[in-house]
């Protein structure tokens, strides 16, 4: 259940459906789905009768336990799938060993790697087609939202800027985004959340800088795997 749905959000509508008059989904499993990842977030979701919590990048292995966890509790058949491993924590030397390429490089702002590789790859493993249809997408939503966040701040407009940051965690997260998601979420987004503009100095440029250099790794990324898919010269 995604949190932050325009009319209706997801707190209010996990209230409908438990408090639906015909009783037919009081035990439904109903998990959030949110790139707020704050505390009193997760407590609101829980009150309103939620089950389980999970914050955007969703992660498969993440949410294959999750499921199994609600469905054994449910006293439903739990089904027998292949184990996903847990993601190995990335380090610089990690990364440098797998190759000089442009998307496996480092963010001069922050120090921290690009891109989410280990992510990627997954994504890149099951669904390889798809990966390289919806980068473009993603990259073209980051730039309508930085333009957004630049007009927002000039005009002092605090709720667009609120809004536009929030999409930009989440999409920024989704598509791998790494060092751009962690510093939103780490050094502007909890100031914005609890309504004050953010303190970090030059804040909107660095979003700028690292959005610009993740859309240069990430399309180095789609050219490796284009590269890989090309048929071989023999």
């Amino acid at each position: 259940m995604d949190m932050h749905m325009p009319g209706l959000s997801g707190v209010q509508t996990t209230q409908a459906i438990r408090q639906h008059a015909s009783g037919a989904y009081p035990d439904i499993p109903i998990i959030a789905l949110t790139a707020d990842y704050s505390e009193s977030k997760k407590q609101q979701a829980l009150a309103a009768g939620m089950n389980g919590f999970m914050t955007k990048p969703l992660e498969r292995w993440l949410l294959q336990e999750t499921l199994s966890q609600l469905l054994s509790v449910a006293g439903a058949a739990v089904p027998t799938v292949p184990p996903v491993a847990v993601p190995a924590q990335e380090t610089r030397e990690t990364r440098l060993a797998n190759g000089p390429a442009a998307s496996r490089a480092f963010s001069s702002a922050t120090g921290q790697p690009l891109l989410n590789i280990a992510r990627l790859d997954e994504m890149r493993k099951f669904t390889p087609d798809l990966l390289v249809e919806a980068v473009p997408i993603y990259l073209q939503r980051m730039r309508v939202l930085q333009e957004g966040l630049a007009v927002g701040v000039a005009q002092q407009a605090f709720e667009p800027v609120h809004e536009a940051l929030h999409s930009l965690l989440g999409i920024s997260g989704d598509c791998g985004a790494l060092a751009l998601h962690q510093f939103i979420r780490r050094r502007v987004y909890p100031e914005v959340d609890r309504g004050h503009w953010p303190t970090e100095p030059q804040w909107l440029d660095t979003i700028d800088s690292l959005r610009a250099q993740s859309e240069l790794a990430l399309l180095a990324y789609l050219e490796e795997i284009k590269l890989s898919q090309a048929p071989s010269k023999l």
